[in-house]
Order: C-alpha cells, then sequence, then structure tokens
C-alpha cells in the first residue's frame, strides 16, 4: 500500500549562535528509506513512509525489509531535516560501514567508497570526514546514501555532530594530532626501554615491555583514516586485515610477556592452544573474504575477552599466594582488559574510548 511519508520534524540547533553551545550530536530525528536512494530533491516526494531511527546503530538482521538478506546486508537512504542559525557551520561524519555517499542540502559533500545495491556494484571504506560552509538556509538537510555488502554490521558508528566551524575544526585537528601524539609516545618509550634491556640482558620485563609499546603504536596506526590511508595508502580491506592482525598481535604479546617471564607447568596446554588460536586467527584475516573477516573480527572480541579474564584469574591465583608479579606486566595487563572490554561494548556508539585508555 502507498502512503504519503510522515516526515520527522525538523531538529532545533540554533543554539549553535548564542556563543555558548559549540556542538550538537545528531541522534534523533533521523528518517530512514529502505532499498532505495533517494536523491536530496526526492525526499520530500517519495511516496512511501520512512522509518524512524537513531544514530549511530549497527545493522542486524531485521533491519532490512529483504527477509533472506545475511547479517548486516542492505542499502537505503538517511535524511535529516535541521534548523539551523546563518553562521559558519562544520559537520563531522563518524565511521560508516562500509560505503556512503552524503550530501548537505543538494550538494554532494563526499563519498566513502561507492555505495551500490549489491556487491559487485559498491565498493567498502570507513573513513571520517568532515564538511565546512557558510550556512545561508533556515533548515538544513542532510541526506546519506549508505549500502553494506561487506560487513557483518553496516551502519553508522560513531555520532554524526554538527557544530560551530571552529568546534568541528578543533575535533578534527586533535583527532589526527592526539594520534600521532600517541603513536611517537609510544614509540619513543618503547625505544626507552630497549636500551634499558640492552644494558640488563637478564632484565627481560624491559624487553618485553618494549615490544608490548610498539605493537599498541601500531594499533593505534591503524585506527586512524587520515593517517592509514592517506599517509600509508593502504586499501580499506587490508586495512581491516592489519588491524586485526594488531589486535591479536597485543594478545599474544601480553600472553608471552607473561609466561615467559613466570612459566607454570600445569597451565602450558591450555597456553599454547591459546596462542595457536590467536596466531590461526591473525593469519587467518589475510585469507579471507571481508564478509567473512568481520564476523572473524566480532567473535574474536569476544574470544579475547575470555582469555583475559582467564589471565586475570591466573595472576589474581598468584597474588593471593603472595609470587612476584612485575608491575609493569600487571599494569599493561589491566589496561588490556579494560582495552578490550571496551572496544567489545562500545565500538557501536563510542569508539573512541578504549583508543583513550591505549593511550593512557
Amino acid at each position: 500500500m502507498r502512503v504519503q511519508p510522515s516526515l520527522h520534524k525538523a531538529c532545533d540547533i540554533t543554539a549553535l549562535a548564542n556563543g555558548k553551545t559549540e556542538k550538537f550530536n545528531l541522534a534523533e530525528g533521523w528518517e530512514y528509506y529502505d532499498t532505495v536512494f533517494l536523491e536530496p530533491s526526492m525526499i520530500h516526494s517519495y511516496r512511501f513512509k520512512p522509518i524512524a531511527r537513531t544514530l549511530p546503530e549497527l545493522w542486524e538482521k531485521s533491519f532490512t525489509l529483504v527477509p533472506t538478506a545475511k547479517n548486516g546486508i542492505g542499502f537505503g537512504t538517511y535524511h535529516i531535516a535541521l534548523k539551523a542559525p546563518k553562521i559558519a557551520l562544520g559537520i563531522r561524519f563518524d565511521h560508516i560501514h562500509t560505503a556512503s555517499k552524503i550530501f548537505v542540502n543538494n550538494d554532494l559533500v563526499f563519498e566513502n567508497g561507492v555505495p551500490g545495491t549489491n556487491a559487485a556494484t559498491s565498493q567498502p571504506m570507513v573513513i571520517a570526514r568532515y564538511y565546512y560552509f557558510n550556512n545561508e538556509c533556515d533548515t538544513i538537510h542532510i541526506t546519506i546514501h549508505v549500502s553494506n555488502f561487506h560487513h557483518q554490521t553496516g551502519g553508522i558508528t560513531g555520532m554524526v555532530s554538527i557544530g560551530t566551524e571552529t568546534r568541528i575544526r578543533r575535533m578534527e585537528y586533535q583527532h589526527l594530532v592526539s594520534d600521532i601524539f600517541s603513536i611517537n609516545l609510544l614509540l619513543a618509550t618503547s625505544l626507552v626501554f630497549l636500551l634499558l634491556f640492552v644494558f640488563r640482558l637478564q632484565d627481560k620485563p624491559q624487553f618485553y615491555f618494549a615490544v608490548l609499546l610498539a605493537i599498541v603504536a601500531a594499533r593505534i596506526l591503524f585506527h586512524n583514516d587520515a593517517l592509514i590511508y592517506g599517509w600509508v595508502h593502504l586499501s580499506f580491506s587490508n586495512a581491516v586485515r592489519f588491524d586485526f592482525f594488531s589486535q591479536n598481535l597485543m594478545a599474544m604479546a601480553i600472553f608471552v610477556y607473561y609466561f615467559t617471564l613466570y612459566p607454570t607447568p600445569r597451565l602450558r596446554i591450555p597456553n599454547v592452544i591459546i596462542a595457536v588460536i590467536l596466531a590461526l586467527a591473525g593469519a587467518a584475516g589475510f585469507f579471507t573474504g571481508l564478509y567473512d573477516l568481520s564476523l572473524l573480527v566480532n567473535y574474536n572480541q569476544y574470544f579475547l575477552v575470555g582469555v583475559s579474564l582467564y589471565g586475570l584469574i591466573v595472576i589474581c591465583v598468584r597474588l593471593f599466594l603472595r609470587k612476584h608479579i612485575a608491575p609493569l606486566f600487571l599494569f599493561a595487563y589491566l589496561l588490556f582488559i579494560v582495552f578490550s572490554i571496551l572496544e567489545l561494548l562500545y565500538r557501536g556508539s563510542h569508539p573512541e574510548l578504549h583508543m583513550l585508555f591505549t593511550l593512557i
């Protein structure tokens, strides 16, 4: 049955002009039109009713109207109307999995990959984007074409944010500079601990901690869009693979760190099994298609959290028996546990939280 669309009321962001409010996260008020790409001029004349959505959201199997689709597979159009002040504005788009085309009013502001109606016509990409403009309209319309045929959970992770130009430029600058600072800090600290180990070869914790810091620096690199795509020039698929590999490598470094320092014969078999699974999973990412790789990444995060808790129990038993634990290792391991849990719980809405703990 064809019905007229019941469009949502425009969100009021005119408070941006008062000098106190600098930014809004556009979570409420989105319309979603399933299995169709609508140009901005077609939104108000489209004859079918939109679905009300909030952002961020990851697509689930029930999200699309196509009943036989895999998890996260589908395409469609997001739209939101904003009552806005006539000032210089900026918009930040966080990660959109995995292909998108973004319009502000009638202007195409950028594309992330190529959205399409099937896997053959779409090219995936996930990258944070910024757009700046002098607003001359009472109402701003943001339209996003999004498609996913390469990722288990498509959709938009992280907020779409609008604010004064100054505020959004500050966000863009901080996002890049903080990651560059983190990488340099971790690599410099790694070098310091490596030099300490050179002068005291019997002090193995110095060496293991240096290796761990270098791996974490690589992990941050693979999480920063501007660095990994703009500087290293990796493809999207390879960036995902190296990111996944560095995650497992970080876990393996933690385990080698501990079980080399404190060999426990009774735990040798489960420890070897865990190490083998981590190595095989990390290597498998380079021989797996993107959709299957996304499944592997998702389930691997649960495995890492389980392994982290297993290691924590081992450490607690050792401390209870009043056996020595290297302070550097204990510090690194507790951060790794927090990192793993936050990445699992907040990857859809606050992807920057676990990176904060990585920097700490």
